[in-house]
């Protein structure tokens, strides 16, 4: 299946599952084409509260190395900003309350495409 999404999409995808999400990462475009949710999943799971406050910032590269690479720069942010985006979630952290280590899943940059700051 990556073969034909490599060849549809003209790029490198990688499909990286997590419990809750699965991201098709383009390396090349450096944000996920799509983003799918197992909520039936997460919603079953009880949720924890979390006091954002109290939580450092969560924002951060996928931790396998073989994404490293590919994954967003401050330069890539800062152009992003200059442009007025911001990276957006596309599987909403407020949907993955099962566990802090699931919530914090979703500041991967696997699971952000630029968003219009307006709309985001």
């Amino acid at each position: 299946m990556n073969k034909k999404l490599n060849r549809l999409f003209k790029a490198n995808i990688d499909i990286i599952r997590l419990p809750e999400y699965t991201s098709y990462y383009s390396q090349e475009y450096k944000f996920p084409l799509l983003v799918i949710e197992n909520l039936k999943g997460a919603l079953k799971k009880p949720k924890v509260q979390f006091v954002r406050s109290e939580i450092n910032d969560p924002f951060r590269k996928y931790s396998t190395s073989k994404f490293e690479p590919a994954q967003y720069s401050v330069e890539d942010y800062q152009l992003m900003k200059k442009y007025g985006l911001s990276p957006g979630h596309n599987a909403p952290a407020g949907h993955h309350k099962s566990s802090m280590k699931e919530w914090a899943t979703t500041f991967y940059h696997i699971n952000m495409t630029p968003q219009d700051i307006v709309l985001n």
